[in-house]
């Protein structure tokens, strides 16, 4: 069955609505999930995973309205995916994203790219940064992260997406706190890794067609006319055009 069949049902029964936070179960049942909530059962499970990820140390919550808004609007969108894991799969375990294509599952995301569609849509990575320094090793936590997109065009056509990704990190562990060069090094560094999963996860949406951040929409606001012309055919487009990321890092 295809997800707008299921979206359909949850803005049409009362117990749940488009304000229900959605998951994908990855390599199981829906059946198999609900009885994979360890001690603390299901619904705590669930509950957990929303607030850890508010906190940005779990993947993105998603509502069913946020993905049928996007399914809508963009013809794609992302949603965290779980997976029953643990000895005889009795707890449910994060597993990425899976992304939706209109009517069918185009794919996951999972690993460092699925930490790239997180930087894409304006979420911190949940994850930790580890640096070999001079001074020692540094640990930085990614705090926020917001990427701004912009379109250029040669008549009307789009001829390039560029992306600038601004990263906000704050040292967390470290022996001696780096400073001057130190603090330089560490910047680079985490730009660097920031890229690398910016890159793993374009060339996955872009095999795809499948712009679930909404890169182009947001690009589109300021050409309006322009991106009306084209948006029928972003999809083709986003799987084509040059793509250039800046990635901008601040430490804390």
């Amino acid at each position: 069955e295809g997800d707008r069949p299921v979206l359909d049902y949850f803005s049409q029964d009362g117990s749940l609505g488009l304000g229900a936070q959605m998951w994908l179960v990855r390599g199981a049942s829906a059946r198999d999930a609900l009885s994979a909530g360890g001690d603390e059962g299901i619904d705590t499970r669930l509950e957990t995973i929303q607030n850890d990820s508010k906190m940005g140390i779990a993947n993105l919550t998603r509502t069913a309205g946020e993905v049928y808004t996007d399914l809508l609007e963009l013809g794609s969108a992302y949603v965290p995916a779980l997976s029953p894991a643990g000895e005889g799969g009795a707890v449910l375990a994060e597993q990425g994203y899976g992304v939706l294509k209109g009517d069918v599952l185009a794919g996951f995301l999972e690993g460092e790219a699925a930490k790239g569609l997180e930087l894409l849509a304006g979420g911190s990575s949940a994850d930790v940064l580890d640096v070999e320094l001079p001074e020692g090793p540094v640990s930085v936590k990614v705090t926020s992260a917001c990427t701004k997109s912009r379109l250029e065009f040669q008549g009307d056509v789009p001829s390039a997406l560029k992306l600038t990704c601004k990263v906000e990190v704050r040292l967390s562990e470290y022996r001696t706190r780096p400073d001057g060069q130190g603090v330089e090094s560490l910047r680079t560094e985490a730009a660097r890794r920031e890229r690398v999963r910016l890159e793993g996860a374009l060339e996955q949406l872009r095999a795809w067609g499948t712009d679930c951040a909404g890169l182009g929409a947001k690009a589109g606001m300021f050409h309006p006319a322009r991106w009306q012309a084209v948006q029928a055919d972003w999809p083709e487009y986003f799987s084509k055009v040059p793509v250039e990321i800046q990635v901008e890092v601040k430490v804390r």
